[in-house]
């Protein structure tokens, strides 16, 4: 598949920032030592003299990972530590560094030349930082809603996901560092991650969750690859042969590393013959200690492990690791970087509803404007391994501020915390009663090696916060990660008479007593979820609280807090009342949305309660939703006019969306997934619930995101592709010629585009494919190209895409081959999935 892309600004913009970027590589090289790079002959030369310089015992100790982030050094042959980083939206691991927009922003941008400099971006950022291999881009399909790391990964559709992951490779490997393309495979769902299963029949694989990893390998000459925690029909990731070794290995021709994710191998045999080539963050299993035994028994070849030790040894020696120095003098605060990261949250941004032209809004004729909610006074991120702390943000009120004058008034009111760990209060506000009948702060923490509370606790002490955000609280506590429960109890007394808020979060259950009545109950086995109640507490009185939890598997989250409202929603509605405009920001954010668990479906802490208010107060409220994909929109969403997804949209993420909001930008993000009104809706809802107690049947097969939706006949929310404008686009007749190159046909898609509207602009038309005599089930439609094009008021531009017979083939099972599924075909260009403009049809 190949698509053009039509902005001239961006083809130019990128040429001389590469260019730029290039020369000041060279300056830098000529002051330090040149990289000496082997490819071929002379590489496979190379990798072998030092392979055959190692001693068995020095060639085990190298396929276990070194102090966390490292593949080993041995100084004995001159090969030297090479250095990882946690991505794939920033360099995380070493201080301060950009914060790029989330991946799904990026995907939302359907802009494959920014991506590119995205990847470019990161990888100056690497290389100020001295780092050789970063651990991104995740290319996980987007199957449900609920999926805690949604937000960095690509999209729900495999030839976006593809496109927009090689181009990031691409752009990261042009600065000397190695990309890392993950998490191999079918990594959908954080819950219970360590544990679960995904079972897949082979179409549904390589037609959905395979392609974006294939084109890393074959298209972007990905230089590793990390397999994922999960087991994939019955073996694990890192120990299925078929898949690391018959595929990835074999038929892909991959010839860099396969590393695990950090503490995601379980076994030593099958590991070592599974293809997985080494073990991150140190050789728990794969180490001297244990292969030793395994290789002089006969049950791993010398030559099993030779050839992992040859990949690792390619990783280095090729790209020039050996010679080249790898950190240049590149600002750390990098003013590349951070315009890189401007320009993709501006084109991530997507307009999802704009009734009566709410937006954008007339700086001049704005002169009253309110900002609520708890992400309007700062840029949210999701949580995770990918969280990256900026050197500085600007928040939606702070770009809100740049742009209005002096005689507008701008009032913020944040009504809710960030995440209930905002509100999670000290030891000086809880106190419990020891056994020898003193008063201590803090509170009674009893931790039971059980799920139900019973017998002796295992450890008991005090607590002075209930903040328990991932299994290794627990395992830092009693030794053990599930089947755990936790009882706190002792007394809160309020230092002030006023309406307070208790809140909690938890994965799995938990509930909540004060003065012997439940207040809040989320018993049972859940994904994180929040909830809260507001209480009038009087000054100086004492109320008993208990808090209970049990963990049972996967992640581990148990938190309550308790305070005073920063403001009040009644202030806040107030203020709103008789103002121009009213924005409310609202999401998830790194308490509720990140690695290691997935969330609920409704927004938490209240926020559909303040989105309601903000309305019903003010017909022209806008709300701001920042989250790695769909929420439940249906208590408000009739009753708002406008809404922006603003996902995660990094350090500078509200000044993009404040240009947007007043025109200054003119959005351009289209949805890179389908936004279902329920939950049920999703073609995923019955297959999501671990059938056995640990794995999952993908049973929709290849119908997931929008093509469930069309098999099933369920209307969505905002369809895959959707995305408003300020302008207007004419989309003119496609026409379909098919023609043959080295025996293999492909389509050429041709059809014009003109910018009918008054501001400019940049649309995003996109080719789907529909089968009309197949012999194979098929969707009713899908994605084989797109284009992003940027057009002046009144210009028009004539569009073509290829589609590749990589792009008109099916995989059939029982010939095991790809194949063209009947001669009658046709292909519809629209702006979205439920928007097609122009239909042609062609026969092959």
């Amino acid at each position: 598949m190949v698509s053009y892309c039509g902005s001239f600004s961006n083809v130019l913009r990128l040429r001389l920032w590469s260019l730029l970027a290039a020369v000041l590589v060279s300056v830098v090289f000529q002051s330090s030592l040149a990289a000496q790079t082997y490819s071929g002959h002379e590489l496979e030369e190379k990798v072998e003299g030092y392979l055959k310089q190692m001693t068995l015992r020095e060639k085990l100790e190298y396929i276990g990972g070194y102090k966390d982030f490292y593949i080993r050094p041995v100084p004995r042959l001159g090969l030297p530590a090479v250095k990882m980083s946690d991505g794939p939206i920033g360099v995380r691991n070493y201080g301060m560094s950009t914060q790029y927009p989330a991946c799904i922003m990026l995907a939302a941008t359907w802009n494959a030349e920014l991506a590119n400099q995205y990847g470019t971006g990161i990888g100056r950022d690497c290389r100020g930082r001295g780092v050789h291999i970063l651990l991104g881009p995740g290319v996980n399909i987007y199957r449900n809603p609920l999926c805690g790391r949604n937000f960095e990964y690509t999209g729900e559709d495999p030839v976006l996901a593809s496109q927009i992951a090689v181009n990031v490779i691409e752009g990261i490997q042009s600065q000397g560092v190695l990309a890392t393309v993950k998490h191999f495979i079918a990594n959908n769902q954080d819950y219970r991650r360590f544990d679960s299963g995904s079972n897949i029949d082979e179409r549904t694989l390589r037609e959905i969750y395979m392609p974006a990893f294939k084109a890393a390998v074959q298209k972007a000459s990905v230089g590793c690859v990390m397999c994922a925690y999960n087991l994939l029909n019955g073996d694990w990731c890192s120990a299925n042969r078929w898949l690391n070794v018959d595929i990835l290995k074999n038929e892909w021709g991959f010839d860099g590393i396969l590393m695990s994710d950090w503490g995601a191998v379980h076994e030593i045999v099958g590991v070592a013959n599974g293809g997985l080539d080494i073990e991150m963050p140190s050789g728990h299993f794969l180490n001297p200690d244990n292969l030793e035994i395994m290789v002089r028994s006969g049950k791993v070849t010398e030559a099993t492990i030779d050839d992992k030790v040859r990949r690792l040894l390619r990783t280095v020696i090729r790209p020039g690791f050996l010679t080249q120095q790898q950190k240049l003098d590149y600002p750390m605060n990098d003013p590349k970087c951070a315009a890189i990261a401007l320009d993709v949250a501006r084109e991530g941004v997507v307009l999802l509803k704009n009734d009566s032209k709410t937006l954008p809004l007339d700086a001049a004729d704005v002169k009253k404007i309110v900002v609520m909610g708890p992400f309007g006074g700062f840029v949210p991120e999701g949580g995770g391994s990918s969280r990256v702390e900026p050197f500085g943000e600007i928040s939606t009120v702070d770009g809100i501020k740049d742009i209005i004058g002096s005689g507008t008034s701008l009032s913020y009111y944040p009504v809710l915390g960030r995440s209930v760990a905002d509100g999670i209060s000290k030891s000086s506000v809880y106190s419990h009663v020891a056994k020898d009948g003193t008063v201590k702060p803090g509170l009674l923490a009893e931790y039971y090696s059980n799920t139900r509370l019973e017998g002796d606790p295992v450890l008991v002490r005090s607590e002075d916060i209930l903040n328990v955000a991932s299994q290794r609280g627990l395992v830092d506590a009693v030794g053990l990660d599930q089947g755990v429960s936790v009882r706190w109890s002792g007394t809160i007394t309020p230092d002030k008479t006023g309406e307070y808020t208790l809140a909690l979060c938890s994965d799995d259950g938990m509930r909540v007593w004060l003065d012997g009545e439940v207040i809040l109950d989320a018993w049972g086995d859940h994904a994180a979820q929040s909830d809260f109640i507001r209480s009038k507490l009087i000054a100086g009185k004492s109320y008993k609280l208990k808090v209970e939890y049990y963990q049972n598997g996967g992640d581990a989250v148990a938190q309550f807090g308790w305070g005073v409202q920063k403001s009040s929603l009644d202030d806040a509605v107030a203020a709103a009342a008789d103002a121009d405009a009213v924005i409310v920001c609202v999401g998830f954010g790194a308490d509720s949305e990140g690695e290691g668990s997935d969330h609920s479906f409704g927004l938490p802490n209240g926020q559909d309660e303040l989105i309601k208010a903000a309305s019903a107060a003010n017909k022209n409220t806008v709300v701001v939703v920042h989250s790695g994909g769909n929420v439940d929109m249906q208590e408000w969403i009739s009753d708002v006019p406008a809404i922006l997804q603003g996902w995660y949209p990094g350090q500078a993420g509200g000044q993009a969306i404040a240009e947007i909001l007043f025109g200054k930008v003119n959005p351009s993000g289209k949805l890179p997934q389908t936004y279902e009104k329920s939950w049920e809706d999703n073609p995923t809802y019955n297959s999501y619930a671990l059938k056995d107690g640990y794995s999952v049947d993908y049973t929709e097969g290849i119908f997931v995101g929008y093509r469930g939706f069309e098999k099933n006949k369920i209307k969505p929310q905002f369809a895959f592709g959707h995305g408003l404008s300020y302008t207007t686009f004419k989309y003119g007749k496609p026409n379909a010629i098919v023609a043959i190159t080295d025996g293999k046909p492909h389509v050429m898609v041709t059809f014009s585009l003109k910018n009918t509207g008054k501001m400019a602009g940049s649309e995003v038309p996109q080719v789907y494919l529909s089968w009309k005599d197949a012999s194979m089930a098929q969707p009713l439609k899908a994605l084989k190209g797109f284009a992003k094009v940027n057009l002046k008021p009144g210009e028009s531009r004539d569009v073509t895409v290829v589609l590749d017979s990589d792009a008109l083939s099916s995989y059939d099972v029982n010939a095991g081959k790809w194949v063209i599924d009947g001669k009658k075909f046709e292909v519809l260009v629209g702006s979205a999935s439920d928007d097609i403009r122009g239909k042609a049809g062609f026969k092959l």
